[in-house]
Order: C-alpha cells, then sequence, then structure tokens
C-alpha cells in the first residue's frame, strides 16, 4: 500500500481493517511529505491472500490536532500485490489508476 498526499498539511495516515491498523504519525512528528507515494505496509496485502477474497479497509489522514481530513474505505483485492492512493488537495482519497 502506498498513499500520495496533494496537502502538506497532514500529519498521520493510517489504515484499519479487521481489528488492526497500520501506519501514523511520521518520527519527527512533523507533516508528511506532499507529492511523493510514501509506502504504508504489506499486511493488507497478506490478509487478502490469506482471505482469498477482497479485504475491505478504512483510510483516514490527520491534520496536527488530529482532525480527519480525508477518510475512505475501500477494498483491497487479494490479486493485487500493490495499490496506490491519493489524498487530493481537496480532502478526497482516490486509487491512482495510472500506476495500477
Amino acid at each position: 500500500m502506498y498513499v500520495k498526499l496533494e496537502r502538506d498539511d497532514i500529519f498521520s495516515v493510517s489504515m484499519s481493517y479487521d481489528g488492526s491498523s497500520s501506519g501514523g504519525l511520521r518520527a519527527d512528528g512533523g507533516a508528511w511529505e506532499s507529492g511523493k507515494y510514501v509506502f504504508m505496509d504489506n499486511d493488507i496485502m497478506m490478509a487478502a491472500k490469506d482471505a482469498e477474497a477482497p479485504v475491505p479497509f478504512t483510510i483516514t489522514a490527520k491534520g496536527k490536532d488530529g482532525t480527519v481530513l480525508a477518510t475512505r474505505e475501500l477494498h483491497f483485492d487479494a490479486d493485487k500485490e500493490k495499490m496506490y492512493l491519493t489524498v487530493t488537495a481537496d480532502g478526497q482519497i482516490v486509487e491512482d489508476e495510472a500506476i495500477i
């Protein structure tokens, strides 16, 4: 799972599914850099392969004070090796089809 930001006020990005979550704050506590894909983890891919079916998950981007700036529920397909998402400047989360 990779996430790219088109805004520079996001301080945490997390992904949750089936009672678990990953991602979070940058180590230095600063905002995430916009314009580049950031690797989240492979756990969702492993969960989808184990389930042999798409796994629903929620991705959430928050500001410095914990305010939710963007959130969306998606499904990670067991046949995919990677998924690329973009948090747009207007607070949407979209799957980047150009990379898939």
